[in-house]
């Protein structure tokens, strides 16, 4: 996915599901990569587009961008994120990335 979007050497790390011990919605992802990169939780910004991966992040004591997916998403889901944008283009206008 990240080599089709030409984004792999956009991140300095990338942290997969086969290399924690617990997947979604358990933190232990978000808390790893934070640790990983010595960043605060709260320094951080996730963006998700699962229900699993809101409540993660959100668990983890990070801000989360929501870009929902095609499943309904429910309020309680909605109110952990921060934010809730409809693509990775009103995303880009939040953040700046470095280029």
């Amino acid at each position: 996915m990240f080599g089709l979007a030409d984004l792999i050497n956009r991140f300095e790390v990338i942290f997969g599901g086969d290399e924690v011990k617990y997947g979604k919605p358990n933190p232990e992802i978000y808390r790893k990569v934070a640790k990983h990169c010595n960043v605060l939780p709260v320094d951080c910004v996730v963006i998700e587009d699962s229900p699993p991966g809101v409540i993660g992040a959100s668990l983890a004591g990070m801000p989360v961008i929501l870009i929902p997916d095609m499943a309904q998403i429910s309020c309680e889901i909605k109110r952990l994120a921060c934010t809730i944008c409809n693509d990775l283009f009103e995303v880009e206008n939040l953040i700046s990335f470095p280029q």
